[in-house]
């Protein structure tokens, strides 16, 4: 409950404007980024690798 309150909160705030999350590839970017996935439109989400410094467009996959 307490990481979607924080995820709602980041993409209200962010009020349709770009949200970009540092992904280092540990647990906590991990925990960030996967709530960010679940609630937020994958066009509205950018992640940058930490290590690489590389943005990538995130897409979600579509279930079938």
């Amino acid at each position: 409950e307490l990481c979607y309150n924080s995820a709602n909160t980041i993409i209200e705030k962010a009020d349709n404007q770009f949200i970009y999350v540092t992904w280092s590839g540990g647990i906590d970017s991990t925990l960030v980024l996967a709530e960010l996935i679940k609630y937020a439109p994958a066009d509205q989400l950018t992640v940058c690798r930490a290590k690489e410094q590389k943005s990538i467009n995130w897409k979600r996959p579509v279930k079938k």
